[in-house]
């Protein structure tokens, strides 16, 4: 456990200095977690308990709610190393999933570019060996809803097309083994 907090804490330190503030706060989140559960007179597992991890693939990269931000993700897979110098999947990537769980694009000003974005790094990860999974969140759902309504963001009709096309072809939700991962907050046909 001290190995894994020292771990963390050089994270939290450079996402504090990168400024991934997503990043930083769910270190320093867990961190509080797993200090509280050390404190005196918190519940303790055994120690059987508490060397019991779930098992997950080599590695996983998982984000959420960028809303339009590709610096922080760029950083984000730069410090993780598998973005190479020319910004693409580096090649020896092979097995890593990266995930963003949703919210990938701004509600109120939608970003094409930030579409060809993952789609360019989708296909860049599958020639490297590595999956890119997109899962819908709240934000894609209201855009796909208002596009569908008629609301165009300022964008041409074709725009317009390859933005719905793309947040259809995301997935609500995504399983593997154990693990789900989703955006928790879907609508549903009688939301508001």
């Amino acid at each position: 456990m001290i190995a894994i907090s020292h771990f963390l804490r050089s994270i939290y330190t450079a996402a504090v200095s990168s400024r991934l503030h997503c990043l930083r706060d769910h270190v320093a989140g867990f961190l509080r977690f797993q200090e509280k559960r050390a404190a005196p007179g918190a519940l303790n597992c055994s120690q059987e308990e508490s060397t019991t991890q779930a098992v997950l693939p080599p590695r996983y990269i998982v984000f959420s709610d960028t809303d339009d931000d590709l610096s922080s993700v760029k950083a984000t897979l730069g410090f993780a190393g598998i973005l190479d110098r020319s910004s693409g999947i580096h090649e020896h990537s092979e097995g890593i999933k990266i995930f963003h769980t949703g919210d990938l694009i701004d509600k109120k000003r939608p970003d094409l570019s930030v579409v060809e974005y993952w789609q360019s790094l989708q296909k860049d990860a599958l020639r490297k060996g590595c999956r890119v999974k997109l899962i819908a969140g709240n934000h894609e759902q209201e855009v796909w809803r208002r596009i569908r309504a008629g609301h165009t963001y300022g964008m041409t009709q074709e725009q317009t097309h390859k933005l719905t096309e793309f947040i259809e072809s995301m997935d609500l939700f995504y399983v593997t083994g154990s693990v789900l991962f989703i955006h928790c907050l879907l609508y549903t046909s009688d939301a508001a």
